[in-house]
């Protein structure tokens, strides 16, 4: 049976100030759960850091250290951008925002 998919919801910033905490959460649900795919849905973040893309670049090498996938779902334009520009966007899933 495979793991179920889980969908995370961050919101406001993803920056120095909330990356620490989201990274023992998100680390250790990828861990103890192992989802596949871990989906990070981007509608409610409103900035993006490189703290956040480190988040972002550490939880997929996690999730490709298992053989599972992190899909990141309704990023806005300038996010992608960032995400882009960092190389992140390699290591993640881009999905569109109805899935």
């Amino acid at each position: 049976m495979e793991p179920p998919a889980v969908v995370l919801h961050p919101r406001g910033a993803l920056d120095l100030s909330t990356s620490p905490a989201l990274r023992v959460e998100w680390y250790g649900l990828i861990a103890q759960e192992a989802p596949d795919p871990l989906v990070v849905d981007m509608n409610e973040v409103t900035f993006l850091g490189s703290h956040g893309l480190s988040l972002l670049a550490g939880a997929a090498r996690r999730q490709r250290e298992g053989g599972r996938r992190l899909a990141v779902r309704n990023a806005s334009p300038w996010i992608l951008h960032l995400m882009t520009v960092s190389g992140v966007i390699t290591a993640v899933e881009v999905w569109p925002a109805q899935c």
